[in-house]
């Protein structure tokens, strides 16, 4: 099993309302699903750690998208790419204090794209390996598999440029969920606009939820 980029870096990156303590080096020490701060090359990430959806790895929440809600749908290029932003509230507002953390259910995540690989690459070295998911309900963890309506798994090395998933290797997709064949940005040249383009975790009937190991 791979090692996490983060046992080795502890970057200065600011994120909103940065955790304390100042985060995990390895993902696979954590042993009690929940919130936790993690240290990555690219700066601090806040996410959600799921411990018991396998016995020999951890995953790593990189998207969520509570049913009937707007999602992400206004971020900008910086925000989708660099930081980590959690939502939540029949207003879905955005979460300025992340250690007010609570149930999974009552928040839309979106974990900055240059974050993924060092959540991931754990499964297989040179790989990011992707599990995604919908349900009915919003409590649904990735644990939960009785409640997933949909599921596929699958790894993919980077992103392009233009964050296109590259070199795409599909393990199981019993609906064909097909995120893979989207950009997750902009394709917008500016990098200022909002993002108008993501795969459908904008706006969606179902709970969504999408990890990386």
């Amino acid at each position: 099993m791979a090692t996490t980029y983060g046992r080795q870096f502890c970057a200065g990156y600011s994120v909103i309302g940065r955790p304390n303590p100042p985060g995990h080096v390895d993902i696979e020490d954590i042993t009690t699903s929940g919130w936790y701060s993690i240290r990555t090359p690219v700066g601090f990430c806040h996410t959600w750690i799921e411990c018991d959806f396998e016995s020999n790895r951890n995953w790593a929440l990189v998207l969520a998208n509570k049913n009937n809600t707007n999602g992400m749908e206004l971020l900008r290029w910086n925000d989708a790419i660099e930081k980590v932003n959690i939502k939540s509230g029949e207003k879905n507002t955005a979460v300025t204090n992340f250690n007010t953390l609570g149930n999974l259910k009552d928040y839309n995540v979106w974990v900055g794209l240059n974050f993924w690989k060092y959540l991931g690459q754990r499964e297989y070295l040179d790989k990011v390996t992707v599990y995604q998911y919908v349900s009915s309900k919003n409590d649904t963890r990735l644990s939960s598999t009785e409640t997933h309506n949909k599921h596929a798994k699958w790894t993919f090395t980077d992103f392009s440029d233009m964050y296109a998933f590259e070199n795409v290797y599909q393990i199981s997709d019993d609906t064909d969920l097909n995120m893979y064949n989207n950009h997750l940005a902009t394709f917008d040249s500016d990098e200022d606009d909002t993002i108008e383009k993501f795969y459908g975790y904008a706006k969606n009937n179902q709970y969504c939820g999408v990890y990386v190991s």
